[in-house]
């Protein structure tokens, strides 16, 4: 077992905006592991990195709630919000965080860009429905999730991109219609009642997901 190497001080801080750019953190700790010669292997010391993968993750939380902006989590948010649509003021769909709802959480995150994407690619492209769970402490007690739409050309053997993201403390079949109609408004905002209606789309075997993806784009003229 290794044993423990403690890190304190600006090293802390460093450590904390090399996090940022990692997704998991614990793939830093395999990657310096890797790097490890045989006798500091051998010797169970990790050169400039803690003994756990999880002193990682404390590491990447301290340092974002350092950098937010405000300690209560909506009043952050909210200052977020209006920072970003002070940005795009002069657009016609302003800003990336679309509203805050508290009661039931839900956060909308798309900009103008994602509505003129999905408008330019949605009909002759793959629809992709992603989610996932666990990427952020709780909400009033609840799990969040993430959702993400996305817009997949096989035939060019590209990424998936993008163009609708939102998190949710309830997964459920009225929350997704919701908020994918939220943008679809908007894509009616920005182009006068024209909206991009995808021909294939593909997700996990999620009720919620397919009933709500039926309804909202089968419902469309």
């Amino acid at each position: 077992s290794f044993k423990a190497r403690h890190i304190k001080g600006e090293r802390r801080k460093e450590m904390g905006e090399i996090l940022m750019g990692e997704k998991n953190p614990s793939k830093l700790w395999h990657k310096k592991l890797q790097k490890l010669n045989e006798e500091d292997f051998k010797s169970g010391y990790l050169k400039n990195m803690p003994n756990s993968k999880n002193v990682l993750k404390t590491l990447k939380y301290e340092h974002l709630k350092s950098n937010q902006c405000e300690k209560e989590i909506f009043q952050s948010l909210r200052k977020l919000k209006h920072h970003y649509d002070n940005l795009t003021k002069e657009k016609v769909i302003k800003g990336f965080i679309q509203s805050i709802n508290i009661d039931t959480f839900m956060i909308p995150l798309w900009t103008e860009s994602d509505i003129e994407f999905f408008h330019t690619y949605g009909s002759s492209n793959t629809l992709i429905i992603d989610a996932t769970c666990g990427i952020s402490a709780k909400i009033n007690t609840k799990r969040v999730f993430y959702f993400a739409f996305l817009i997949h050309n096989a035939a060019i053997k590209t990424e998936p991109v993008p163009f609708l993201q939102f998190l949710t403390d309830e997964a459920d079949e009225q929350s997704l219609a919701f908020a994918t109609r939220l943008f679809l408004r908007d894509q009616k905002k920005k182009y006068y009642n024209q909206i991009s209606k995808p021909n294939v789309a593909v997700c996990d075997l999620s009720w919620p997901i397919i009933k709500s993806t039926l309804q909202v784009f089968n419902n469309l003229s």
